[in-house]
Protein backbone atom coordinates (compact mmCIF):
# COMPACT_ATOMS: atom_id res chain seq x y z
CA UNK A 1 0.00 0.00 0.00
CA UNK A 2 2.76 2.65 0.53
CA UNK A 3 4.58 1.63 -1.89
CA UNK A 4 1.22 2.31 -4.38
CA UNK A 5 0.85 5.76 -2.32
CA UNK A 6 4.44 6.48 -3.53
CA UNK A 7 4.02 5.83 -6.86
CA UNK A 8 0.57 7.71 -7.22
CA UNK A 9 2.70 10.83 -5.55
CA UNK A 10 5.42 10.44 -7.87
CA UNK A 11 2.93 10.93 -10.54
CA UNK A 12 1.24 13.63 -9.63
CA UNK A 13 4.69 15.74 -9.09
CA UNK A 14 5.93 14.48 -12.93
CA UNK A 15 2.91 15.89 -13.81
CA UNK A 16 3.28 19.21 -12.32
CA UNK A 17 6.67 19.41 -13.20
CA UNK A 18 5.50 19.41 -16.95
CA UNK A 19 3.31 21.09 -16.38
CA UNK A 20 5.43 23.89 -14.89
CA UNK A 21 7.96 23.77 -17.47
CA UNK A 22 5.13 23.44 -20.10
CA UNK A 23 4.32 27.16 -18.74
CA UNK A 24 7.91 28.38 -18.40
CA UNK A 25 8.36 27.65 -22.05
CA UNK A 26 5.41 29.65 -22.72
CA UNK A 27 6.01 32.33 -20.71
CA UNK A 28 10.23 32.15 -22.48
CA UNK A 29 8.43 32.37 -25.76
CA UNK A 30 6.50 35.33 -25.32
CA UNK A 31 9.48 37.14 -23.49
CA UNK A 32 11.62 36.15 -26.35
CA UNK A 33 8.71 37.78 -28.65
CA UNK A 34 8.92 41.17 -26.49
CA UNK A 35 12.07 41.37 -26.60
CA UNK A 36 12.63 41.31 -30.06
CA UNK A 37 10.37 43.83 -30.58
CA UNK A 38 11.58 46.43 -27.64
CA UNK A 39 14.88 45.64 -29.40
CA UNK A 40 13.61 46.63 -33.12
CA UNK A 41 12.27 49.96 -31.53
CA UNK A 42 15.22 50.77 -29.55
CA UNK A 43 17.28 50.42 -32.91
CA UNK A 44 14.98 52.53 -35.04
CA UNK A 45 14.63 54.97 -32.23
CA UNK A 46 18.59 55.20 -31.83
CA UNK A 47 19.07 55.50 -36.01
CA UNK A 48 16.47 58.39 -35.76
CA UNK A 49 18.49 60.24 -32.91
CA UNK A 50 21.60 59.40 -35.46
CA UNK A 51 19.79 61.49 -38.08
CA UNK A 52 18.53 64.31 -35.67
CA UNK A 53 21.84 64.68 -34.89
CA UNK A 54 23.37 64.85 -38.28
CA UNK A 55 20.92 67.28 -39.33
CA UNK A 56 21.45 69.53 -36.21
CA UNK A 57 24.88 69.40 -37.20
CA UNK A 58 24.39 70.76 -40.63
CA UNK A 59 22.00 73.30 -39.62
CA UNK A 60 24.78 74.56 -36.84
CA UNK A 61 27.49 74.99 -39.53
CA UNK A 62 25.16 75.96 -42.42
CA UNK A 63 23.34 78.88 -40.30
CA UNK A 64 26.34 79.30 -37.79
CA UNK A 65 24.10 78.58 -34.94
CA UNK A 66 25.59 76.67 -32.06
CA UNK A 67 23.75 74.20 -28.97
CA UNK A 68 23.88 75.07 -25.56
CA UNK A 69 26.68 73.43 -24.19
CA UNK A 70 23.85 71.29 -21.86
CA UNK A 71 21.76 70.38 -24.44
CA UNK A 72 21.36 66.80 -24.18
CA UNK A 73 22.14 66.04 -28.37
CA UNK A 74 25.05 68.48 -28.01
CA UNK A 75 26.17 66.09 -25.25
CA UNK A 76 25.81 63.35 -26.86
CA UNK A 77 27.77 63.78 -29.76
CA UNK A 78 30.48 60.91 -30.30
CA UNK A 79 34.04 60.95 -31.75
CA UNK A 80 32.41 59.23 -35.26
CA UNK A 81 30.28 62.15 -35.63
CA UNK A 82 33.10 64.79 -35.21
CA UNK A 83 34.79 62.80 -37.84
CA UNK A 84 32.47 62.86 -40.24
CA UNK A 85 32.07 66.58 -39.78
CA UNK A 86 35.67 67.08 -40.40
CA UNK A 87 35.70 64.57 -43.41
CA UNK A 88 33.06 66.75 -44.90
CA UNK A 89 35.28 69.57 -44.31
CA UNK A 90 38.30 68.39 -45.77
CA UNK A 91 36.59 67.61 -48.93
CA UNK A 92 34.41 70.48 -49.10
CA UNK A 93 30.87 69.07 -49.26
CA UNK A 94 30.28 70.30 -45.61
CA UNK A 95 26.89 68.01 -45.61
CA UNK A 96 25.91 69.57 -49.20
CA UNK A 97 25.31 66.35 -50.67
CA UNK A 98 22.90 65.30 -48.00
CA UNK A 99 20.49 68.56 -48.28
CA UNK A 100 18.52 66.86 -50.63
CA UNK A 101 18.24 63.94 -49.09
CA UNK A 102 17.21 65.66 -45.78
CA UNK A 103 14.78 68.23 -47.60
CA UNK A 104 12.90 64.80 -48.95
CA UNK A 105 12.43 63.23 -45.60
CA UNK A 106 11.03 67.13 -44.34
CA UNK A 107 8.38 67.03 -46.88
CA UNK A 108 7.86 63.49 -46.56
CA UNK A 109 7.36 64.13 -43.26
CA UNK A 110 5.12 67.22 -43.90
CA UNK A 111 3.29 65.30 -46.49
CA UNK A 112 2.47 62.80 -43.67
CA UNK A 113 1.27 65.24 -41.42
CA UNK A 114 -1.05 66.83 -43.76
CA UNK A 115 -2.48 63.33 -44.00
CA UNK A 116 -3.10 62.45 -41.13
CA UNK A 117 -4.65 66.11 -39.83
CA UNK A 118 -6.92 65.74 -43.36
CA UNK A 119 -8.13 61.86 -41.92
CA UNK A 120 -8.77 63.54 -38.27
CA UNK A 121 -10.60 66.67 -39.73
CA UNK A 122 -12.62 64.15 -41.97
CA UNK A 123 -13.86 61.94 -38.86
CA UNK A 124 -14.64 64.88 -36.65
CA UNK A 125 -16.38 66.35 -39.55
CA UNK A 126 -18.50 63.01 -40.19
CA UNK A 127 -19.04 62.92 -35.97
CA UNK A 128 -20.38 66.83 -35.96
CA UNK A 129 -22.44 66.14 -39.55
CA UNK A 130 -23.97 63.54 -38.14
CA UNK A 131 -24.86 64.66 -34.25
CA UNK A 132 -28.46 64.62 -33.27
CA UNK A 133 -28.04 68.18 -31.85
CA UNK A 134 -27.46 69.37 -35.39
CA UNK A 135 -30.13 67.44 -36.96
CA UNK A 136 -32.20 69.00 -34.29
CA UNK A 137 -31.44 72.48 -35.56
CA UNK A 138 -31.83 70.87 -39.25
CA UNK A 139 -35.62 70.39 -38.80
CA UNK A 140 -36.49 73.05 -36.48
CA UNK A 141 -34.68 75.91 -38.76
CA UNK A 142 -37.04 73.97 -42.34
CA UNK A 143 -40.08 74.48 -40.03
CA UNK A 144 -39.60 77.53 -38.60
CA UNK A 145 -38.82 79.13 -42.57
CA UNK A 146 -41.66 76.77 -43.93
CA UNK A 147 -43.95 77.37 -41.54
CA UNK A 148 -44.63 73.67 -40.89
CA UNK A 149 -45.47 71.49 -38.08
CA UNK A 150 -43.59 68.18 -39.74
CA UNK A 151 -41.56 66.76 -42.29
CA UNK A 152 -42.99 64.37 -43.65
CA UNK A 153 -42.17 64.06 -46.89
CA UNK A 154 -45.24 63.24 -48.41
CA UNK A 155 -46.93 66.41 -46.99
CA UNK A 156 -44.43 68.94 -48.42
CA UNK A 157 -46.00 71.75 -49.49
CA UNK A 158 -45.22 72.76 -53.09
CA UNK A 159 -43.68 75.82 -54.78
CA UNK A 160 -46.39 77.88 -55.89
CA UNK A 161 -45.49 78.96 -59.30
CA UNK A 162 -48.70 81.21 -60.82
CA UNK A 163 -50.16 81.32 -57.18
CA UNK A 164 -50.10 83.55 -54.59
CA UNK A 165 -47.19 83.16 -52.18
CA UNK A 166 -47.84 81.82 -48.74
CA UNK A 167 -46.96 83.79 -45.98
CA UNK A 168 -46.47 83.66 -42.36
CA UNK A 169 -49.50 84.43 -40.10
CA UNK A 170 -48.23 86.39 -37.76
CA UNK A 171 -44.85 88.18 -39.18
CA UNK A 172 -46.35 88.39 -42.94
CA UNK A 173 -42.72 87.69 -44.41
CA UNK A 174 -42.80 85.20 -47.39
CA UNK A 175 -42.60 81.39 -46.34
CA UNK A 176 -39.80 79.59 -47.72
CA UNK A 177 -40.78 76.83 -50.38
CA UNK A 178 -38.74 74.34 -52.54
CA UNK A 179 -39.11 72.91 -56.07
CA UNK A 180 -38.66 69.61 -55.20
CA UNK A 181 -38.31 68.29 -59.03
CA UNK A 182 -35.19 70.59 -59.40
CA UNK A 183 -31.81 70.48 -58.20
CA UNK A 184 -30.85 72.59 -55.05
CA UNK A 185 -28.24 74.35 -56.88
CA UNK A 186 -30.61 75.84 -59.26
CA UNK A 187 -31.71 79.43 -59.23
CA UNK A 188 -35.41 78.66 -57.50
CA UNK A 189 -33.87 76.61 -54.65
CA UNK A 190 -30.36 78.46 -54.10
CA UNK A 191 -31.59 81.33 -52.08
CA UNK A 192 -33.62 79.09 -50.06
CA UNK A 193 -30.77 76.93 -49.06
CA UNK A 194 -28.94 80.20 -48.34
CA UNK A 195 -31.57 81.40 -46.23
CA UNK A 196 -31.38 77.96 -44.16
CA UNK A 197 -28.06 77.99 -43.71
CA UNK A 198 -28.25 81.86 -42.32
CA UNK A 199 -30.99 81.15 -39.99
CA UNK A 200 -28.59 78.08 -38.51
CA UNK A 201 -25.96 80.39 -37.84
CA UNK A 202 -27.35 83.04 -36.84
CA UNK A 203 -29.79 81.27 -34.21
CA UNK A 204 -28.43 77.95 -33.96
CA UNK A 205 -27.27 78.37 -30.47
CA UNK A 206 -29.93 79.69 -29.24
CA UNK A 207 -32.36 76.96 -30.15
CA UNK A 208 -30.10 74.02 -29.90
CA UNK A 209 -27.58 75.35 -27.05
CA UNK A 210 -25.28 71.80 -27.42
CA UNK A 211 -24.42 72.37 -31.24
CA UNK A 212 -22.16 75.31 -30.69
CA UNK A 213 -19.34 73.03 -31.34
CA UNK A 214 -20.35 71.68 -34.44
CA UNK A 215 -21.61 74.89 -35.79
CA UNK A 216 -18.06 76.14 -34.83
CA UNK A 217 -15.50 73.48 -36.09
CA UNK A 218 -18.01 73.12 -39.60
CA UNK A 219 -17.35 75.06 -42.54
CA UNK A 220 -19.89 76.70 -44.19
CA UNK A 221 -19.34 74.15 -47.29
CA UNK A 222 -19.42 71.30 -44.67
CA UNK A 223 -22.64 72.61 -43.03
CA UNK A 224 -24.17 73.46 -46.54
CA UNK A 225 -23.93 69.53 -47.49
CA UNK A 226 -25.31 68.13 -44.86
CA UNK A 227 -28.03 70.68 -45.36
CA UNK A 228 -28.55 69.23 -48.81
CA UNK A 229 -28.02 65.50 -47.69
CA UNK A 230 -31.19 66.44 -45.77
CA UNK A 231 -33.41 68.39 -48.46
CA UNK A 232 -32.13 65.96 -50.99
CA UNK A 233 -33.91 62.61 -49.06
CA UNK A 234 -36.92 64.77 -48.78
CA UNK A 235 -37.48 65.34 -52.11
CA UNK A 236 -36.49 61.83 -53.13
CA UNK A 237 -39.24 60.68 -51.03
CA UNK A 238 -41.84 63.29 -51.61
CA UNK A 239 -41.66 62.12 -55.70
CA UNK A 240 -42.44 58.42 -54.46
CA UNK A 241 -44.71 59.56 -52.36
CA UNK A 242 -46.84 60.86 -55.34
CA UNK A 243 -45.58 58.39 -57.49
CA UNK A 244 -47.47 56.11 -55.24
CA UNK A 245 -50.70 58.10 -55.09
CA UNK A 246 -50.81 58.83 -59.01
CA UNK A 247 -50.48 55.12 -59.39
CA UNK A 248 -53.23 54.05 -56.78
CA UNK A 249 -55.81 56.96 -58.21
CA UNK A 250 -54.89 54.95 -61.45
CA UNK A 251 -55.78 51.75 -60.15
CA UNK A 252 -59.10 53.03 -58.48
CA UNK A 253 -60.07 54.49 -61.03
CA UNK A 254 -59.85 51.27 -63.21
CA UNK A 255 -61.08 48.81 -60.49
CA UNK A 256 -64.34 51.53 -60.39
CA UNK A 257 -64.45 51.46 -64.30
CA UNK A 258 -64.46 47.82 -64.20
CA UNK A 259 -66.74 47.36 -61.65
CA UNK A 260 -69.60 49.81 -62.48
CA UNK A 261 -69.83 47.48 -65.84
CA UNK A 262 -69.66 44.17 -64.17
CA UNK A 263 -72.58 45.72 -61.72
CA UNK A 264 -74.88 47.22 -65.21
CA UNK A 265 -74.24 43.24 -65.62
CA UNK A 266 -75.32 41.37 -63.04
CA UNK A 267 -78.55 43.89 -62.38
CA UNK A 268 -79.52 42.43 -66.36
CA UNK A 269 -78.72 38.78 -65.29
CA UNK A 270 -80.83 39.71 -62.19
CA UNK A 271 -83.66 40.79 -63.96
CA UNK A 272 -83.78 38.24 -66.02
CA UNK A 273 -83.29 35.05 -63.58
CA UNK A 274 -86.65 34.96 -62.63
CA UNK A 275 -88.32 33.74 -65.44
CA UNK A 276 -85.31 31.57 -66.29
CA UNK A 277 -84.17 27.78 -65.19
CA UNK A 278 -81.90 29.57 -62.43
CA UNK A 279 -84.03 30.51 -60.16
CA UNK A 280 -83.16 27.69 -57.59
CA UNK A 281 -80.57 29.33 -54.41
CA UNK A 282 -78.03 26.76 -55.71
CA UNK A 283 -77.05 29.09 -59.04
CA UNK A 284 -76.96 32.04 -56.36
CA UNK A 285 -73.06 32.27 -56.00
CA UNK A 286 -73.43 32.72 -60.24
CA UNK A 287 -75.33 36.35 -59.79
CA UNK A 288 -71.94 37.89 -58.17
CA UNK A 289 -70.43 40.56 -58.73
CA UNK A 290 -67.16 38.19 -58.87
CA UNK A 291 -68.78 36.21 -61.10
CA UNK A 292 -69.14 38.60 -63.98
CA UNK A 293 -66.76 38.00 -67.25
CA UNK A 294 -64.37 41.05 -67.73
CA UNK A 295 -64.55 43.57 -70.85
CA UNK A 296 -61.89 42.80 -73.34
CA UNK A 297 -61.56 44.63 -76.77
CA UNK A 298 -62.42 43.32 -79.86
CA UNK A 299 -59.12 41.87 -81.51
CA UNK A 300 -60.88 43.03 -85.24
CA UNK A 301 -62.29 46.27 -84.08
CA UNK A 302 -62.84 48.54 -87.29
CA UNK A 303 -61.14 51.89 -86.29
CA UNK A 304 -63.91 53.68 -88.48
CA UNK A 305 -66.73 52.12 -85.94
CA UNK A 306 -67.68 52.44 -82.13
CA UNK A 307 -65.82 50.83 -79.97
CA UNK A 308 -67.14 47.16 -78.88
CA UNK A 309 -65.98 45.29 -75.87
CA UNK A 310 -66.52 41.50 -75.36
CA UNK A 311 -67.22 39.22 -72.27
CA UNK A 312 -65.11 36.28 -72.30
CA UNK A 313 -66.00 33.72 -69.77
CA UNK A 314 -62.37 31.76 -68.55
CA UNK A 315 -62.33 28.66 -69.99
CA UNK A 316 -63.03 26.57 -66.71
CA UNK A 317 -66.66 27.23 -66.83
CA UNK A 318 -69.21 24.52 -67.30
CA UNK A 319 -71.79 24.25 -69.77
CA UNK A 320 -74.48 25.35 -67.34
CA UNK A 321 -72.50 28.51 -66.26
CA UNK A 322 -72.09 29.77 -69.46
CA UNK A 323 -75.49 29.42 -70.55
CA UNK A 324 -76.39 31.55 -67.41
CA UNK A 325 -73.70 34.00 -68.89
CA UNK A 326 -76.10 34.37 -71.46
CA UNK A 327 -78.99 35.97 -69.73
Amino acid sequence: MAASGNSVRLTKLIDSFTTLQQAFEDYKEKADKKIYILATLLEKETARTNELEERIKFLEEDLGVELDEQDPLKEGEDVNNEGEQERGAEDGSNGVNNTNMEGRDIEMDDEARRENEAALRAEQVKVHTHSKPLKNLLEISLLHLMGLSTLVPRHMPTYPYMMDWPKDPLTQKPLLRFDWDKKFDAKVNADGVKDVLTYMRTYGVTKVPLVKAALEYLTDEELQERLLDRLQYIAREKRKADQDSLDEEDSGIARATHNSRAKAVLDSRIRKRANSQYKDSKYDSAFILNAMSDYEDDPQQDDKKPTVYLRCPPDYRSDLKLQGCCL
